[in-house]
């Protein structure tokens, strides 16, 4: 499924090009006159440049909520699939809001690197005025896509830092690990984390701190914190971030069978995301 401003562009340029054509047969053949011009030529332009993309403009609120409504539902599938048979929508709707929603809906179905593309081209559209869902959602596309410098560059634009996002705080903290813990340190315990212990944010927070304890080795504490979470209660896309950290814990007390069945499950039954791309790098053997 991919449309994008450029779409746009091309089937207003074919009717163009169609629009010329047909006036340079009809003057040649029929000796056309201003009328006929003005059907032939003028109008279609104003058409597909004009009046169509108002009215897709003004349809976009209802279109965008239906879209929403079966994303909430957990219908992706079905909301993917009225996205892509909205041709007068992807042709002629709002270039920036249209891949926004397709970068959203994409996310739910785990096309990551679609997402990232559609989200990309939002930004591109909206470059004078940055909105926090389009830049939220192209950062998490590139964390699951493993562009980490790019994930980086939006999660620290102060629009996102500065809302602190525990979705965005786990970002941060997984990417600086491997080479700037302390300042992985110093963002989890500035994050302000907030909500019950049956909360999504805590489940959150808890993945991250396991994840400190583990590069700190002390992997007692890492996997009681883990041991914490109910993985419902994280986002689908970090059901795999969890069950690798676990396989990691696993490997390093010397429990080979237990972290071998977890990646088996890891490959086969989990929602796409960036632990598909660490796991390649896992030595079971070490």
């Amino acid at each position: 499924m991919e449309i994008s401003k450029g779409a746009f562009f091309n089937f207003r340029s074919l009717i163009l090009f169609i629009a010329v054509v047909a006036v340079l047969i009809l003057r040649w053949k029929y000796e056309l006159g201003l009328t006929a011009f003005l059907v032939f030529f003028v109008l279609p332009i104003i058409l597909a440049f004009v009046v169509f993309p108002l009215i897709a403009k003004k349809r976009f609120p209802q279109f965008e909520n239906q879209i929403k409504i079966l994303n909430l539902k957990g219908k992706h599938e079905t909301a993917s699939e009225v996205y892509r048979k909205s041709f007068f929508m992807r042709v002629f709707g709002p270039p920036g809001e249209m891949n926004r929603l397709l970068g959203q809906t994409l996310s739910f179905v785990g096309k990551w690197s679609e997402a990232k593309e559609a989200f990309l081209k939002a930004l591109k559209v909206r470059q004078t005025g940055w909105d926090i869902t389009t830049m939220s959602g192209y950062a998490e596309a590139c964390f699951h896509t493993g562009e980490d410098r790019e994930a980086l560059r939006i999660l620290t634009n102060p629009l996102l830092e500065n809302i602190r996002l525990p979705l965005h705080v786990y970002y941060r903290i997984h990417l600086l690990l491997h080479d700037k813990k302390k300042i992985a340190k110093k963002i989890f315990d500035e994050a302000g984390w907030e909500g019950n212990k049956e909360s999504k944010s805590s489940a959150i927070r808890n993945l991250a701190l396991s994840e400190l304890y583990f590069r700190e080795k002390k992997l007692d504490e890492a996997e009681k914190e883990l041991n914490s979470i109910q993985i419902e209660q994280l986002p689908p896309s970090l059901h795999g971030m969890a069950l690798l950290l676990k396989a990691r814990i696993c490997l390093q007390k010397s429990k080979k069978d237990d972290a071998e069945k977890i990646i088996s499950d890891l490959k086969d039954k989990t929602f796409p995301g960036r632990h598909l791309l660490e796991l390649k790098q896992l030595d079971v053997n070490s």
